[in-house]
């Protein structure tokens, strides 16, 4: 009970919205964010000043409002892990492998690092981005997903064997 009540705590400092920028800020950019290497994909209306990480919160924090990104964040994701699917840490912004492609631009890069947290938004010199789980999150899913098939796969055949 103590963990989940701190966890809570910080997952409520960290999970925070952006104020809006409007379109005569010079400091406002329009970014199309794709979702989970999905064509899935959100429009944000943010400040070049911004740095990845309260992009990254903010991504987070919309999750909890827009039905449309929390869906995202929820797909396949399995229910013992979405209680903690809103952690911020858990998640990154990349490149995109082919912004131009017209078949897959939604392709996050990942022959190079994810965007340094600290970096500006302005420093980029793109329009859009992949938000992306970290490698670990991704595998602990598969992992979590690959278990619960394995143990229904052993119910069903325990089952039949005492038919």
């Amino acid at each position: 009970m103590m963990k989940n009540s701190s966890f809570n705590q910080r997952y409520h400092k960290k999970a925070t919205f952006l104020p809006r920028v409007s379109e005569t800020d010079p400091n406002y950019k329009k970014l199309k964010v794709y979702m989970f290497g999905n064509a899935q994909f959100t429009f944000l209306s943010i400040s070049k000043m911004h740095k990845v990480e309260q992009l990254i919160m903010h991504i987070v924090a919309l999750a909890e409002v827009d039905p449309f990104i929390g869906m995202c964040f929820d797909q396949g994701v399995p229910d013992q892990l979405r209680k903690d699917s809103k952690e911020p840490d858990l998640y990154e912004m990349r490149m995109l492998a082919d912004e131009e492609d017209t078949n897959a631009p939604y392709i996050p890069f990942y022959e190079s690092n994810s965007l340094n947290r600290e970096s500006r938004i302005g420093s980029l010199l793109v329009n859009s981005l992949a938000f992306c789980r970290k490698k670990e999150y991704e595998e602990t899913i598969e992992y979590a997903n690959t278990s619960m098939i394995y143990t229904l796969i052993s119910r069903i055949r325990i089952a039949e064997e005492r038919d």
